[in-house]
């Protein structure tokens, strides 16, 4: 059955939050739905390649602040479009959506958590307990996210569900041997800000390159890349350093290194990470929200405490020391990808609740259709 799909987000920049949206919204375009991303406060750089592969994207703006009136733009603009199912990401998008979405009688209302970072006021807290009692589901994506959020704003667990997230398969990594006349080749990807842990990543690598010849690259852009590169400098790695910017062809670019790296301080499912296993890449990375259920310590990867260089660069080393090691943890890394995180298995989830949720609130949907008329 086809559905008129709504995506509610706060716009359509460079992300993980923004990426699942556009790789969830072109799947079901795919599959024969009809999709819209609303973007509320700004469009991005993302919204000319969505509208490319297939997806509808608007700016619905709303006013800075509380702005009450956007509720029922909102739930006019819904109704114009005879939403059937409005997808809800991050806490604003949940409160004005929640709400819009009753008052347009929207048959089916998902919200999904992805990142668990919670510094959020009492009156918030409050806010987000209440509008989830609205929605149709609640869904995060790992299991450390939902605990975080449910235990931060005093919500059931029962109330929630996990829908990891999932990529499209990278190609495989060329099985190349690797010469030891050259450098080890280590690559992270991740918006440069620090959540990300970019700077606690260079004095590892500053570490590592005591032990070891090898290579940083890091794709991606943000608020940090000029202190970055001055740290990489003042550590005196920054000939080895490379900053390639926001990249598109990440999958692409994957099968040139031989070990990817995350150091971050907080995640919800790391995409960068997924796509890494998908391409084989052995992975060090740290103990943080998703990533443990992500990656089996020692046997899919090697995790470490975050803040803690010295552990990470003691991981890398390891790796840096034993391509056999790196094989190893390669090769269970993509087998692990294909049994559990491959694109499909996310957007098969979603669809269930889009159309088996939206036929079990049917009733109650239409008092609150009903209710709004009046």
């Amino acid at each position: 059955m086809s559905h008129r799909i709504v995506q509610l987000v706060q716009g359509l920049h460079a992300g993980g939050l923004e990426r699942v949206v556009l790789l969830l919204g072109e799947a079901m375009v795919h599959r024969g739905h009809d999709v819209t991303v609303c973007c509320y406060d700004y469009l991005g750089k993302q919204a000319a390649p969505a509208r490319d592969a297939g997806l509808k994207v608007e700016l619905l703006r709303r006013r800075p602040g509380l702005d009450v009136k956007y509720i029922w733009q909102l739930a006019s603009w819904l109704r114009q479009r005879r939403c059937q199912v409005l997808h809800m990401h991050n806490s604003t998008a949940l409160f004005y959506g929640s709400l819009a979405g009753r008052l347009a009688g929207v048959p089916c209302l998902v919200y999904t958590e992805h990142d668990g970072v919670f510094p959020r006021s009492l009156a918030a807290q409050w806010a987000n307990r209440l509008a989830v009692k609205l929605v149709t589901c609640s869904v995060a994506v790992s299991q450390a996210v939902k605990e975080r959020w449910c235990q931060h704003d005093g919500i059931g667990e029962d109330c929630v569900m996990v829908v990891s997230n999932g990529v499209a398969a990278c190609p495989s990594r060329r099985a190349t041997p690797h010469d030891e006349r050259r450098p080890v080749r280590l690559l992270s990807v991740g918006r440069l800000s620090r959540e990300k842990g970019m700077d606690v990543l260079l004095e590892t690598f500053a570490l590592l390159r005591q032990r070891v010849p090898a290579t940083l690259t890091v794709a991606g852009d943000g608020p940090e890349l000029g202190a970055l590169q001055a740290q990489a400098r003042r550590l005196a790695v920054d000939s080895a350093v490379e900053f390639l910017g926001s990249r598109s062809d990440v999958p692409t670019l994957l099968g040139d290194f031989d070990v990817f790296v995350l150091a971050s301080r907080s995640e919800g499912m790391p995409l960068a990470i997924l796509e890494a296993m998908s391409a084989g890449l052995p992975v060090a990375a740290t103990q943080v929200g998703g990533v443990p259920e992500t990656l089996r310590n020692r046997w899919s990867g090697l995790l470490v405490p975050p803040e803690d260089p010295q552990a990470l660069a003691g991981a890398l080393y390891h790796l840096c020391r034993s391509e056999r090691l790196r094989q190893r943890l390669g090769q269970a890394a993509r087998k692990d990808f294909h049994e559990r995180f491959e694109l499909s298995r996310m957007v098969d989830a979603y669809e269930r609740l889009f159309g088996l949720e939206r036929r079990r609130t049917s009733s109650l949907c239409a008092w609150w259709t009903k209710a709004s008329i009046c």
